[in-house]
């Protein structure tokens, strides 16, 4: 089996980057090393599922959940490649026009997105959100590629029967701040796992390309210390306040009034 849109979007990946290193930009060890492993397990997926469907005659529900593995671990690579253009300068999340953007909306849609990649590996991902989330003046594309990040690099982490909690709230620390608060979140209920720190670090491929992503749009990135988690924080989208109608006067007839 080829994947042409795969082969597409590696060759893009290659070009862009040479393109940006011949003009000074190069990337670092730690990040090529990251990238080299985390592509060659997701081709080795692919390629397993693969060899597997063309070994010999298969049931139906057997076919269709390697083509379901080979269509995920496909977008898994995808979103692979565009991290590592974000992380090399050569595409710091620019895709797509600038526009006000429903966090929440987008937020909820994402985690539908990798509910069922969560239940795969036993984790249950929730939503919980906090008040009315103001919008936020940005790229979407770019929000989105750095939440489906910051979600799968603590799902990366927890282990069977954990929650992972996405947490949005308006967070506006004083007069004029308005900000939106995102965080991702280890949850455990179960008192036999044991206590662990963070795990993250920010040269994580897909942690770095969200924290540049968000910086990008005016905020920041931080990692929790204590269980396996991170946050961010953006600006809030300037409020437009419409101007007043102009007060119209209306006059009447006495007869009018009786």
């Amino acid at each position: 089996m080829h994947d042409r849109h795969l082969d597409h979007s590696i060759a893009g990946a290659s070009s862009e980057v040479a393109a940006q290193q011949t003009d000074g930009l190069t990337v670092g060890r730690d990040t090529i090393q990251h990238f080299s492993h985390r592509l060659r397990s997701l081709l080795t997926s692919v390629g397993a599922a693969a060899r597997y469907m063309q070994s010999g005659n298969l049931e139906p529900p057997v076919q269709s959940e390697m083509l379901v593995i080979i269509s995920e671990q496909t977008d898994r690579i995808d979103a692979l490649l565009e991290d590592f253009l974000v992380v090399a300068n050569a595409r710091p999340g620019a895709r797509g026009h600038e526009t006000t953007v429903d966090m929440y909306h987008l937020t909820r849609q994402v985690v539908r997105e990798l509910a069922s990649e969560a239940q795969s590996v036993g984790v249950w991902l929730v939503l919980d959100t906090a008040g009315t989330i103001p919008p936020v003046r940005g790229r979407r594309d770019a929000l989105r590629q750095a939440l489906v990040g910051s979600v799968r690099a603590v799902m990366a982490l927890s282990r069977s029967g954990e929650r992972i909690v996405v947490g949005l709230a308006d967070f506006s620390p004083g007069p004029g701040e308005a900000l939106v608060e995102l965080t991702v979140t280890v949850q455990s209920q179960d008192d036999r796992l044991p206590a662990r720190a963070g795990g993250l670090t920010l040269t994580d491929l897909s942690v770095d390309a969200a924290r540049r992503i968000c910086e990008m749009h005016g905020g920041g990135l931080t990692l929790n210390e204590t269980a396996p988690g991170l946050s961010w924080r953006l600006p809030a989208a300037p409020v437009q306040v419409r101007p007043a109608a102009a007060a119209t006067a209306c006059s009447l007839p006495r007869s009018a009034f009786g």
